[in-house]
């Protein structure tokens, strides 16, 4: 078991038309905890769980036909991954995200979406 912060920054674009919002940006700091299998004594991909949930800022509450009511959200996800490469520099993961503001005010529609994420650490 092992752990980071994230820090992260996103960019919503909708398909609204005419109606409501078609874009915001968020910004949101999160703690991840993170499952990994590694044998260290062999180079082969590491295979990886993970569960992070923080505080998030949005620029807009409403995008398409979802109400957010507050700019404070809280950003939650669940992952898969997989780290490859030289000293696992590498990763493939896929992300259930979640946006909610735990019904702090309502209306509290939140968003949940899909992430394919590939990253690379220097």
């Amino acid at each position: 078991m092992t752990g980071y912060w994230e820090l992260g920054f996103g960019y919503w674009h909708g398909n609204a038309g005419d109606t409501g919002n078609r874009s915001l940006e968020s910004v949101d700091f999160r703690p991840v905890l993170r499952w990994q299998y590694h044998d260290p004594s062999i180079d082969v991909p590491a295979f990886y769980v993970e569960f992070g949930t923080g505080p998030a800022l949005v620029s807009a509450t409403e995008i398409e036909n979802r109400r957010l009511s507050t700019a404070f959200q809280f950003g939650s996800h669940i992952g898969v991954g997989m780290c490859f490469g030289p000293h696992g520099r590498f990763e493939v993961a896929y992300r259930l995200m979640h946006y909610s503001n735990a019904d702090i005010k309502r209306p509290n529609d939140g968003m949940t979406f899909n992430v394919l994420e590939v990253a690379g650490r220097f």
